[in-house]
């Protein structure tokens, strides 16, 4: 369920701005793109179905730090890339596209004859 009144936290402490809007071209979503070519990487070295669990946050208390489970490395890749909507500085085109270029860069990488 989506809750009507969310607002993303986006006011900037240094300078006291309410709805601090970052200065920098929306589309497409750089963490998003990083993200899935670095998921497209990590998958062809340790395969596509490589689920994980996340336990970097185990544990803290200032939010909910619990650990992260994920089916694949592309599946952590998308929580990346749609957390930049939630956070308020990217719309869902902006991560879905960023996903794509990713993806797509990874294997354009992977398929480079890389020497040993």
């Amino acid at each position: 369920m989506i809750d009507p009144n969310y607002k993303p936290n986006l006011d900037n402490p240094l300078t006291g701005d309410v709805g601090f809007t970052p200065p920098f071209p929306a589309y497409p979503s750089g963490h998003s793109t990083m993200g899935a070519a670095g998921a497209e990487a990590l998958a062809s070295v340790f395969g596509y179905s490589y689920s994980m669990t996340d336990r970097c946050h185990e544990g803290r208390v200032e939010f909910e730090g619990v650990p992260r489970t994920f089916g694949s490395l592309y599946e952590m890749a998308l929580e990346n890339a749609w957390s930049r909507v939630l956070l308020g500085v990217h719309w869902r085109m902006d991560c879905d596209e960023g996903v794509r270029y990713g993806t797509v860069i990874g294997r354009k990488i992977n398929a480079l004859p890389w020497k040993k």
